[in-house]
């Protein structure tokens, strides 16, 4: 498991794009990173989910 940046509630200023941009840079550099074959995103809320799936898509 690769714990990644969780947006919360807390971090909407002045926006949460930065934040999406920056956890879906994470999301793409984490699987990188490592020698893994695969990966499951796991995301919980309107604000992670497409951070996670522009960083799936780049």
């Amino acid at each position: 498991m690769m714990p990644a940046l969780s947006v919360g509630e807390a971090f909407v200023r002045p926006s949460t794009l930065i934040y999406r941009n920056l956890l879906a840079l994470e999301t793409e550099e984490i699987p990188r990173s490592h020698p893994i074959d695969g990966a499951v995103l796991l995301g919980g809320c309107d604000k992670t989910t497409p951070g996670l799936l522009m960083g799936l898509r780049r």
